[in-house]
């Protein structure tokens, strides 16, 4: 599903993240990275972010972050973990 902004594609993200019970080293990073300068048209960012915790247990799995800018302006993004 597409978003018309990308701070709306990055919460998609985060709810994702949530939903797999998935818990950041650095809770602030995905903003710090994907909120600084924007994105082009017809760019694909791809980012990992490591975990501290998934299901409530310790693991050694990142949090990986995948958006595209379309040509239409609108943002596409694709999170798993693993």
């Amino acid at each position: 599903m597409n978003q018309e902004t990308l701070s709306a594609a990055l919460d998609i993200c985060r709810v994702n993240l949530q939903e797999s019970r998935g818990v950041l080293v650095n809770p602030d990073a995905i903003a710090e990275v994907f909120m600084m300068g924007g994105m082009r048209y017809d760019e694909v960012r791809r980012e990992s972010f490591e975990l501290a915790t998934l299901k409530g247990k310790n693991t050694r799995s990142w949090f990986h972050i995948v958006i595209t800018r379309l040509d239409s302006g609108r943002y596409e993004s694709v999170s798993y973990c693993c």
